[in-house]
C-alpha cells in the first residue's frame, strides 16, 4: 500500500495523486499503524481507482518479515543446522582445538551464504563460535555482510583472538558482564538476559531479521521458548555418527516442502504452533 505519511520520504500516495495515476493496484493493506489504509482513503477521496487484495499469499510472503516486525515488535527468526542420517548435529568434541565435522555436501555453501545475505544477522552461541571458529560471512555470493550477533553471557570471547573480529562486518555481542566497543565489535551488557529481551533489542537496532546457526543450545533455545519463524534443515542421506550431539527435533507437520539437493534433503519448517501470532493472517 502507498504511504500516506511523511518519513524518510514524502508520502507515495501523494506524488500518485500529483501525478494523475488513474488506476491503483495493491496487494495489501500496509499493517504500520501510519499507513493502515490511510494512503488507499487519501487516493479513493481523489478519484483514483484503488483495487485492493491481489496475490495477497503471495504479498505476505514477499514481506513476511515486515509484517512480523510490525505485529511483534520482534525480529523474523529463521532456524539453520545440518544433521546427520542418524539425527546428529556434530561428534562429541570436548575442545574447540578438534576439527568440525563436516555433515552438508560443499555444494550447500553457496545456498546458506545466500541466506545470510537476504537477513539482517546471523545468530550463534558462545560454544559454537569458540569450537568451530567461523568467519559468518558471505564469501560464496555477492553482498553485504550481515551483523554476526552472538551469545555469551560470560564474556569468555573477549580474550580469545577469532576470525569474527578481523573480518568486514559488525559484531554484537550479548552478555551480562559490561558495555563497550572494541574495533568492530559492541559487547552489549544486558540485565534481563534472555532471548527475547536480545531479540527486543535486535529490533531497536534494525535488525530485522536473523539466521541463527547454532548450536544445538541456542537452537533448542528458541525453539522451548517458541521464538521462531522458520527453520532449514539439511539432513544428509548418507552420513552417520552413531553419537554425538543430538539435533534439534520439530513436528513432523510443521513441515512446509521437503527438496532433494546432491547428498542431502533440505527441510522447510514453518512454525504454526496453536497461539501464535499468524503474521500471514489477514487480520
Amino acid at each position: 500500500e502507498p504511504c500516506a505519511h511523511f518519513g524518510k520520504t514524502p508520502p507515495c500516495a501523494d506524488l500518485i495523486i500529483e501525478k494523475q495515476i488513474p488506476k491503483v493496484v495493491v496487494g495489501i493493506v500496509d499493517p504500520f499503524a501510519q499507513v493502515c489504509g490511510e494512503g488507499i482513503n487519501k487516493m479513493r477521496e481523489k478519484g483514483i481507482e484503488v483495487t485492493v487484495g491481489v496475490l495477497e499469499n503471495e504479498c505476505r510472503e514477499l514481506n513476511k518479515r515486515f509484517l512480523w516486525n510490525v505485529k511483534t515488535d520482534l525480529p523474523y527468526v529463521i532456524l539453520k543446522w545440518a544433521e546427520t542420517k542418524d539425527g546428529f548435529m556434530d561428534r562429541d568434541r570436548d575442545s574447540h582445538e578438534q576439527k568440525i565435522n563436516w555433515i552438508s555436501s560443499p555444494s550447500t555453501k553457496a545456498i546458506t551464504h545466500t541466506w545470510r545475505r537476504e537477513e539482517a544477522g546471523i545468530l550463534v552461541g558462545i560454544n559454537t563460535l569458540l569450537n568451530d571458529d567461523p568467519m559468518l560471512t558471505i564469501r560464496e555470493v555477492v553482498g553485504l555482510n550481515p551483523a554476526r550477533i552472538i551469545v555469551d553471557s560470560k564474556l569468555k570471547m573477549k580474550s580469545e583472538k577469532l576470525k569474527i573480529k578481523d573480518v568486514d562486518g559488525q559484531n554484537l555481542v550479548y552478555n551480562q558482564l559490561e558495555s563497550f566497543t572494541e574495533g568492530n565489535t559492541e559487547y552489549i551488557q544486558l540485565k534481563d538476559f534472555t532471548l527475547k529481551a536480545i531479540l527486543q533489542d535486535l529490533k531497536q537496532r534494525n535488525i530485522s531479521s536473523i539466521l541463527v546457526e547454532g548450536g544445538a543450545y541456542t537452537l533448542n533455545q528458541f525453539i522451548q521458548e517458541n521464538l521462531w519463524n522458520e527453520a532449514r534443515v539439511y539432513q544428509s542421506n548418507e552420513v552417520e555418527f552413531g553419537s554425538g550431539l543430538a539435533a534439534p527435533t520439530l513436528p513432523q507437520e510443521f513441515i512446509e516442502s521437503r527438496i532433494t539437493l546432491e547428498k542431502e534433503d533440505l527441510i522447510l519448517f514453518v512454525n504454526t504452533t496453536p497461539g501464535l501470532l499468524d503474521y500471514r493472517s489477514k487480520t
